[in-house]
């Protein structure tokens, strides 16, 4: 996003003078991934896994939403934490699963100060305050805090800690999908953290626009019931109450815009994602062929990395 327009047309701050001295355009090759149906947030992330880990060897998978801009330092303080652990010597260099940076806040294209996210906690932790660790918390002091909760927006992942959980849930489709990844890699002996050495400017929610907000409530709905089926830890009275609240209040507001639209899509939504979550219905997992975007022209078929069925 260096240098191109902001989300309302305004010009943005041209900031290729960012870039290191050292960056050669053409020591680097994209590779575009394009798969002809829509296989979800989770399994469209598992084919890019799938090439990275396996095809282009990489150690380690950055994933980053389209509504984030990034620092210098974005990919350099994500993979230090991977090379020294936490400062305390509590997590070792080995136990990181993953990492992630430290979110301000990006309105109509401008960064701001604001601290948007620095991880999260488990529900259960955490009943009468927010999952999400905010700019005022304790955490935020730390330039590398343990967490719970590594947020989707910008993760990075070892490549030995992919393999071990299998990547992500594709039932899941989208919504939730990072609760249930962070869960299986702290049960596989994985650790999550968090660097205030690698900054993103995110504007938060800009990823799903054009998503109709009924979809958007059903699936959210469904993926948190079923991830409270699926892990033991979201099954404490505190995350249960916390969970039901949340889900509530999303019904709630689904009624309103319900009525205030007359569309009764709104008011199907929230009772057709609890229903499904409550019956175990996951979405149907999409694997298709792959065409590559540069390189290789034929397409390729993707194997299913292997998942924990736990419900």
């Amino acid at each position: 996003d260096l240098g191109r327009e902001g989300a309302h047309g305004e010009p943005r701050e041209d900031r290729r003078h960012e870039l290191p001295a050292a960056a050669d355009p053409s020591a680097y090759r994209l590779t575009i991934l394009r798969s002809p149906t829509n296989l979800g947030f989770a399994e469209g992330q598992n084919a890019v896994m799938d090439y990275a880990l396996d095809e282009a060897r990489a150690d380690y998978f950055i994933e980053l939403n389209n509504d984030t801009e990034v620092d210098a330092q974005f990919v350099e303080g994500l993979l230090q934490v991977f090379a020294q652990g936490s400062p305390d010597g509590r997590v070792k260099p080995e136990e990181v699963g993953n990492v992630g940076p430290i979110a301000q806040g990006l309105v109509d294209g401008r960064r701001t100060e604001r601290i948007t996210y620095y991880g999260g906690r488990f529900p259960a932790r955490s009943l009468f305050r927010s999952q999400l660790i905010r700019g005022h918390e304790p955490e935020v002091q730390r330039d590398v805090a343990e967490v719970d909760l590594v947020v989707g927006a910008a993760s990075a992942f070892s490549a030995k800690a992919l393999r071990s959980v299998g990547g992500y849930d594709p039932r899941l489709f989208a919504y939730g999908e990072e609760l249930d990844i962070t869960v299986r890699l702290r049960e596989a002996g994985y650790r999550s953290l968090v660097t205030r050495h690698s900054t993103i400017w995110h504007a938060g929610g800009r990823t799903s626009q054009g998503i109709r907000q009924a979809f958007r409530t059903e699936q959210s709905i469904k993926n948190t019931v079923l991830n409270v089926r699926k892990h033991a830890i979201l099954r404490q009275p505190a995350s249960l109450i916390r969970e039901a609240m949340a889900i509530g209040l999303a019904t709630a507001r689904s009624f309103r815009q319900a009525f205030r639209t007359r569309d009764w899509r709104y008011a199907v939504a929230p009772l057709r994602g609890l229903w499904d979550g409550l019956c175990g219905r996951f979405s149907d997992a999409q694997v298709g062929t792959l065409e590559r975007g540069v390189g290789r022209a034929e397409g390729r078929s993707r194997r299913i990395l292997a998942l924990e069925q736990k419900v």
